[in-house]
């Protein structure tokens, strides 16, 4: 998948975050994780994208041992929940666009984000668009 929109769809779609999301379909250059850091390396600061990608690295952290079945932990459901005001501040202070909000409550949402394995897949996720986050603003410095 390579827009934001398709994105958004498959995310909307039954499922968990595992199932309709495959690093085959996001990760590689000039698909979706590329385009989020593409289309907006001008209004995605790196240290948001940071900020959150470090909250949820620390959860799968947490259950790093887990079988990917293994569903989450009340307090891991919270944690994640509580997530939400956080990014909401970062889009009304213009930290982050509107657009990548969307996306991460999608991914953030209960029937999404069920098990360890489904955190393992935003890791992933999130992994992937900064990484491609780094490789543009290389591109913006004109390096």
């Amino acid at each position: 998948m390579e827009t934001v929109g398709e994105l958004k769809r498959a995310l909307s779609s039954p499922g968990s975050l595992s199932a309709v999301l495959q690093p085959g379909e996001f990760a590689l250059e000039g698909q979706v994780a590329d385009t989020i850091a593409s289309e907006h390396k001008d209004d995605l600061k790196p240290t948001q994208t940071r900020r959150i990608f470090h909250t949820i690295k620390d959860l799968a952290n947490q259950v790093r041992r887990d079988p990917d079945t293994v569903p989450l932990s009340e307090e891991h459901r919270l944690r994640l929940t509580l997530l939400a005001p956080e990014l909401a501040y970062a889009v009304g202070r213009k930290l982050i666009p509107r657009e990548f909000y969307d996306v991460i409550k999608l991914c953030l949402r209960a029937d999404k984000l069920k098990t360890a394995g489904d955190l393992r897949r935003l890791v992933e996720f999130l992994s992937s668009v900064v990484a491609y986050q780094k490789f543009h603003s290389r591109d913006k410095k004109g390096d």
